[in-house]
């Protein structure tokens, strides 16, 4: 009975840690997804604020991605919620996204689609979106598993007792050009 009770405590460690690593991974996705430099998509338009037509002013777009991983650390599934808002109600919001599978989770109308553009026809001043990706992500993430200082596939740990440690690593796998002191480098 004890190897049974200590086997669902360290199934409750690996979803606790899954769950931790999804939202490390979302959060990492939300802070670039509001970088500067990123494309119109992480925009409402490309052109500056001062260009907005009168009734696309004071509106903004926040992209928060959620990945889920197996015991590996290998995502499977990578699910993005767009937040679109306006200080002014009813406009209609022009957007873009390559998501697939759109669906407003919070109201019934859906948007206008071209290709990438979308056009979403505001009831209030916030609309709530989501779909899914298959983008690589920037990072690579890795989980390993020791039992009492020896290496173990995931699977191998059910019904097994001793000193568990989990670890984590991430890899960052994207590289951008930058200028530093006049000459470009890669970051």
């Amino acid at each position: 009975m004890k190897p049974k009770h200590l086997s669902l405590r360290a199934l409750c460690v690996l979803l606790a840690l899954s769950v931790a690593a999804s939202t490390l991974l979302s959060g990492c996705a939300a802070a670039s997804a509001e970088e500067p430099a990123q494309p119109a998509a992480a925009q409402v338009r490309a052109e500056p604020e001062k260009e907005k037509p009168e009734n696309l002013i004071g509106t903004k777009k926040s992209e928060t991605v959620y990945v889920n991983l197996d015991p590996t650390g290998r995502p499977y599934d990578t699910v993005v919620t767009d937040w679109l808002h306006s200080d002014t109600p009813g406009v209609t919001f022009e957007d873009v996204s390559d998501l697939k599978d759109i669906e407003n989770i919070k109201g019934d109308q859906g948007p206008r689609q071209e290709g990438e553009r979308l056009s979403w026809q505001l009831d209030g001043t916030d609309l709530y979106y989501t779909g899914r990706t298959g983008k690589e992500l920037p990072l690579e993430v890795k989980i390993t598993y020791r039992l009492d200082g020896k290496e173990y596939d995931p699977q191998e740990l059910a019904g097994k007792s001793g000193r568990l440690e989990i670890r984590l690593s991430f890899k960052n796998t994207s590289k951008h050009e930058v200028e530093i002191g006049g000459e470009k480098t890669v970051m």
